[in-house]
């Protein structure tokens, strides 16, 4: 398990969600707005956590920062949009986090995802394919398809 990753997101306990931003793909005018290339969790605290898939394509990382638009020449543009107003984030802004977990896939052998846990509810992000995937609960599909364990210990 990667515990370094649960030490740094468990850092983010007790912090209060005032936004959420994603990063998405835009060509020719068509965004995709169901699967984001990069998130920004935004705190109370002026703190921000980053989401986004690794370079290896299966592995998720986090970090502390922001997230940029970007100019792709003719192969589009990434933008930078409010997902505040968007399920399950419309729920969970004002809330605090209680708990953190690391999906880990023993498909993948990686630790593919993480799910933050706000009392009532929960959202899982998940790198599933190089892409990213917010759930408020992961079909039981991808938990058995992925041998995904949720690791919520330090």
């Amino acid at each position: 398990m990667n515990k370094s990753l649960t030490n740094f997101l468990f850092d983010f306990v007790g912090e209060k969600v005032i936004s959420v931003l994603g990063l998405f793909y835009l060509l020719e005018g068509e965004k995709d707005i169901d699967d984001p290339q990069e998130l920004q969790i935004n705190f109370s605290s002026g703190r921000s956590l980053k989401i986004y898939c690794s370079p290896d394509g299966a592995s998720i990382c986090c970090e502390s920062g922001y997230i940029v638009a970007r100019n792709l020449g003719d192969f589009g543009e990434e933008i930078v949009e409010d997902v505040s107003y968007m399920t399950p984030w419309e729920n969970l802004v004002g809330d605090q986090i209680i708990d953190v977990c690391v999906a880990k896939s023993s498909i993948e052998k990686a630790s593919i995802g993480i799910r933050l846990g706000f009392g009532k509810e929960n959202v899982s992000v998940l790198n599933l394919g190089d892409d990213l995937y917010v759930f408020e609960d992961v079909p039981e599909t991808i938990v058995r398809d992925q041998g995904l364990e949720f690791d919520c210990s330090v």
